[in-house]
């Protein structure tokens, strides 16, 4: 009899396991570029060895992008599975989360998880408080209006080492403070940022595992955004190899370690196994960060401005060791999510992304559909084998588009399997690509138009029916100056055998 019993313990055990929600954590570098992490291989001086394992313990993506080639929109589409144009968000410090959208955070919440934000939140004003900084004055969006339970947050980037000072002194005056749940924080505010945020995050994913409740927490590094201060800790080990840069590599050395602390807390509190686990960053590089072989940077369409880290560790589900070339992207996340927890999700309002579950866990290879872009002045469709880009007068991408033999204002086409440094235009021998792509865009952008005016919002949505939803990808007007950006030889990296 004591046999059958404990057979039917581990049987229900096993089933109980098995019904278990996955917990969700999805962390994010800040102008991170592809180049900076080692397990791609462009960097033999930066040393990653947390970020490291946890690729060698799930799977690495080769082709993940940020939705966008700035902050605050890369961050709307995480939240929301949407492009931001969908809501006005055309650049960092413009728009917010509009009341009508949809958060990841609020669908899960009503099925049973706790839900948290850790570090820069950049998606609307936090507080209603007149003294903020000018980048903090945007419209009113707060976490816990947004889903978010529990909250630590600053507007805009700070300094990455002793942000408000070596005591922390200028934290009570600062107009970029951090706040938890609404309330100015000016305690443990001195040494590495990336630090400060973990110490925050750390304590909600114990309380969550505690009350045996699943979980979902954004963790948003400041690092390595500027301004670079550097941790005096790896000065010796870097200033000596890297010169100058040893203050951003100390940067993305502290934040790695705060990667390997999480990770190994959530082998402590036995959730790691059942916890998909996402690292990536909001856009390319800038200053001393690489963009590996892709041409360009933050702000830019190119590859080098949205072609960021992807990494996605999930023990119970996702092969070890396993790597992925399939075109993913930030606004996959939200159905991804979903999707892994087993919920059937049906969106009321137009969806950008795709769930990356039949990748990550049924070996799929390829992307269902292609994966559209418009940012700065430049606009993108992104197929597995082509790349189409139409580059207008003003962009920021200007003297890049020339450079690439791109006209302004038409599309161009890049092989982007041959061709990863976007050198040749290809679109005069594939002219029927190009109009496939350039129709499906247009279709597209039609629908971005609709959702920007409110038209998926009914009666809610009129407010909006009189906005002025920018044309060519996001510029102001066609006479904005080009960017100044210098014709030159793009930054190459060169893979390590």
């Amino acid at each position: 009899m004591n046999f059958f019993f404990y057979i039917l313990l581990f049987v229900s055990a096993g089933l109980c396991w098995a019904d278990q929600k996955p917990n969700f954590i999805f962390m994010m570098a800040d102008d991170m570029g592809y180049g900076d992490l080692e397990a791609y291989g462009y960097n033999d001086k930066l040393k990653t060895p947390n970020l490291n394992e946890m690729a060698a313990n799930g799977m690495l993506f080769t082709s993940f992008y940020s939705q966008a080639s700035v902050c605050s929109p890369t961050r709307f589409s995480c939240y929301t599975g949407r492009h931001p144009f969908r809501t006005g968000i055309w650049e960092a410090n413009q728009g917010s989360l509009r009341d009508e959208e949809i958060t990841l955070p609020e669908v899960l919440k009503k099925h049973g998880y706790a839900t948290g934000h850790f570090g820069k939140w950049h998606l609307g004003q936090m507080v209603d408080d007149p003294t903020l900084g000018k980048g903090a004055r945007m419209p009113m969006a707060p976490p816990h209006e947004n889903g978010v339970d529990e909250w630590f947050a600053v507007h805009s980037c700070v300094p990455t080492f002793n942000p408000y000072g070596p005591n922390g002194e200028e934290a009570a005056e600062s107009d970029n403070a951090y706040y938890h749940n609404g309330v100015r924080v000016t305690d443990n505010l001195v040494g590495d940022s990336s630090r400060i945020i973990m110490d925050r995050a750390i304590p909600f994913i114990e309380k969550a595992v505690q009350n045996e409740t699943p979980f979902i927490t954004y963790i948003w590094f400041n690092t390595p955004h500027a301004p670079v201060t550097g941790n005096p800790q790896w000065q010796s080990t870097y200033e000596p190899i890297v010169g100058k840069a040893w203050q951003y590599y100390s940067n993305l050395a502290d934040m790695d370690k705060q990667v390997g602390r999480l990770r190994s807390k959530l082998q402590e509190l036995g959730v790691a196994n059942n916890t998909v686990l996402c690292f990536t960053s909001d856009n390319g590089p800038v200053s001393h960060g690489s963009s590996g072989p892709f041409r360009a940077s933050k702000r830019h369409l190119f590859d080098g401005g949205v072609r960021v880290p992807g990494i996605i560790e999930w023990p119970a589900k996702v092969r070890k060791g396993s790597e992925t070339a399939a075109i993913s992207c930030t606004t996959d996340y939200f159905l991804t999510a979903l999707d892994a927890a087993g919920i059937d999700y049906q969106s009321p309002y137009k969806m950008d992304g795709q769930s990356l579950v039949p990748i990550l866990i049924e070996d799929e290879s390829t992307r269902r559909e292609p994966l559209m872009f418009q940012s700065h002045g430049s606009q993108v469709v992104l197929g597995e084998k082509f790349k189409a880009m139409r580059v207008y007068e003003g962009s920021f991408s200007q003297s890049h588009a020339e450079d690439a033999g791109l006209k302004l204002g038409e599309w161009g086409l890049f092989n982007r399997l041959s061709d990863v440094g976007e050198e040749n235009n290809v679109a005069a021998s594939k002219p029927e690509i190009l109009s496939q792509f350039s129709r499906i865009f247009e279709t597209w952008d039609a629908s971005l138009k609709q959702s920007y005016l409110g038209q998926e919002f009914g009666e809610a949505g009129e407010k909006y029916a009189d906005g002025s939803y920018r044309t060519q990808g996001g510029l102001k007007a066609k006479s904005q100056k080009a960017g100044k950006e210098k014709k030159g030889k793009k930054k190459q990296g060169k893979k390590k055998n």
